[in-house]
């Protein structure tokens, strides 16, 4: 399973100075809000803040994979984010610099969880890691994610 039909180059989010785990989740479900018209702001911000309570989904890496499910979700999408300060998801972890957020129906569950596991083999590496977070804007962050994903064959 590729990731490019479920990335637009301009639903993306680079941002240089420090934001909140939440203010983040705001910016994402406006982004989602933006590119796919079947899918509320609100729905997309609750469901994301909801499953952020359920768990965890911050690696020690510097990495975040919030994600959400909604029944109104007619595809999959991913947003990619760079925040160059880091993001805090979890006080026992180092903030997030790498956000992989991504929303899918909860009709077709099977094809979201690939896309988590594709979005986390694209950042497995250190190095794969350093070549996303030298992205310079949002659309070279999703070129960048792109190029790893196909890097996986």
């Amino acid at each position: 399973m590729a990731l490019e039909p479920y990335l637009r180059r301009t639903a993306a989010i680079l941002e240089e100075g420090p934001l909140t785990r939440d203010d983040l989740i705001a910016r994402i479900a406006a982004c989602v809000a933006a590119h796919a018209p079947t899918l509320r702001l609100e729905a997309v911000r609750d469901a994301t803040l909801a499953r952020e309570g359920a768990g965890l989904t911050v690696t020690g890496d510097g990495v975040a994979f919030p994600h959400a499910s909604l029944d109104a979700a007619s595809e999959p999408l991913v947003v990619p984010c760079l925040v160059r300060h880091g993001v805090s998801f979890a006080d026992t972890l180092p903030p997030a610099r790498l956000i992989l957020f991504s929303v899918g129906s909860r009709r077709d569950p099977g094809v979201h969880i690939r896309i988590l596991a594709r979005l986390a083999r694209c950042a497995l590496s250190a190095d794969a890691r350093e070549r996303l977070l030298a992205a310079t804007d949002g659309a070279d962050l999703v070129e960048r994610l792109l190029a790893e994903d196909r890097s996986h064959g």
